[in-house]
């Protein structure tokens, strides 16, 4: 798995390998739906010398880089190094906020659209805002993992949920 930390949250791709570069950040088999490099909210230079590696060490080297280059999120989406952005933002604080009756009723609420959720003492926060609309169609691609990966980085994402079996998704997470 490769996790991804994008504004203080880790988010793991499920059944993700790792990923050739083609040397802008991006997944070296691009996909039939990506339009274009990474949008301007995206950086993939200004940290690029913070290699990818699956421990929290690189994963908070590469928050902090991007944090003093002015970028609130980072990640390796995609790309062995490190990469900067701001990704689009979701309203996970509140969008179930009167779930409070039960773990369940914001669990049932969250899994509208969002990667996971905190429940207890009276509150219900959703995590990030997930779009599994934007990239679906990587999934019809010959490796629909890595053009997953590509696409939602095309998108101005620094995070994916890909679901690889059964009811298959390609989820591009922002914050």
């Amino acid at each position: 798995m490769r996790a991804a930390r994008v504004g203080g949250i880790f988010f793991l791709g499920v059944g993700l390998g790792s990923c050739g570069s083609d040397g802008t950040g991006s997944a070296s088999t691009p996909s039939h739906c990506e339009v274009g490099g990474p949008p301007a909210s995206i950086d993939v230079d200004v940290c690029k010398s913070i290699p990818a590696a699956e421990t929290a060490d690189a994963a908070t080297s590469c928050a902090t880089c991007c944090t003093g280059a002015g970028f609130p999120d980072s990640g390796f989406l995609g790309s062995d190094h490190c990469l900067c952005g701001t990704v689009p933002k979701g309203d996970g604080d509140t969008a179930c906020a009167s779930k409070t009756a039960s773990a369940d009723e914001c669990s049932a609420c969250c899994s509208g659209g969002y990667v996971g959720y905190v429940s207890g003492g009276g509150t219900c926060q959703c995590g990030p805002k997930k779009d599994a609309a934007v990239c679906a169609c990587a999934l019809s691609d010959a490796e629909p993992d890595t053009s997953c990966e590509s696409c939602c980085l095309h998108h101005g994402y620094l995070g994916i949920e890909y679901i690889g079996i059964g009811q298959r998704e390609c989820g591009c997470v922002g914050s």
